[in-house]
């Protein structure tokens, strides 16, 4: 009898130990807050030449401050698309973008849940879709981490001529550039920096068909602009100001 409860306890132990060791740092939620699992594969929608953006926040679960990345692989894509990543807002900094294969390293310190972490996706001149799975690995230990997978397609829209509408100029830009839309009562616009602060906004409702916005000020570098359309991403411009 000794040696069953003996061997049951070991069992048990063993599970027990395994469970944690197995545990990840990393919890990531969606834009309305629900968890997405290890292993969960989202699907988004777009239109050709437009992009679509999916939002995370992550939260370290563990008792320590953790250093990570977001990594990505591209399982298939369509010809001409791009995509980039970009690091979630920390206490201790982070923000940055990349359109390479991970982001530069962000810490989140214990119990913290970070902004969020934008993975933007441009459809480009073709129809199709692309798979991308995304891992937020631990910098100090790449077992300690959780991946996802997101599909971008493309979806027929009415709008279309209304994006194609969509431009910026002059870019590069120097002292100002113009905007200019024509998309209708529930759409807006937005200019975001490479570490995801808005520095424009442009409501139709209230405005022209175009918006001339002065940049005298801003940090010369790379800039987005975004078209929204019922809260939906429809269209982003990179932006370049230069000295």
């Amino acid at each position: 009898m000794k040696k069953i409860i003996t061997f049951l306890l070991i069992i048990i132990m063993t599970g027990f130990c395994y469970g944690v060791l197995a545990q990840t740092s990393f919890i990531v939620y969606d834009e309305q807050d629900n968890v997405i699992n290890n292993g969960s594969n989202v699907s988004l929608t777009t239109i050709v030449g437009g992009t679509a953006v999916y939002k995370v926040k992550i939260k370290n679960n563990s008792a320590s401050a953790v250093t990570a990345r977001i990594y990505k692989t591209i399982v298939s894509e369509v010809e001409g698309s791009s995509n980039t990543i970009c690091s979630p807002i920390t206490n201790a900094g982070g923000g940055s973008c990349s359109m390479g294969a991970r982001t530069a390293p962000f810490t989140l310190a214990a119990g913290e849940l970070s902004g969020f972490a934008e993975l933007d996706f441009n459809q480009g001149s073709n129809a199709g879709t692309s798979v991308i799975t995304y891992k937020i690995v631990n910098d100090n230990d790449e077992n300690d981490n959780v991946s996802f997978t997101v599909n971008f397609s493309t979806e027929s829209s009415s709008n279309m001529n209304s994006v194609n509408n969509f431009l910026v100029y002059p870019n590069p830009a120097s002292t100002n550039f113009t905007i200019q839309y024509d998309f209708g009562p529930s759409s807006y616009v937005e200019v975001y920096n490479v570490l995801g602060k808005v520095v424009a906004q442009i409501n139709p409702r209230s405005a022209k068909s175009s918006v001339n916005i002065d940049c005298s000020k801003w940090e010369k570098g790379y800039y987005f602009c975004r078209l929204y359309n019922e809260n939906k991403v429809e269209k982003t411009v990179k932006l370049v100001v230069v000295r």
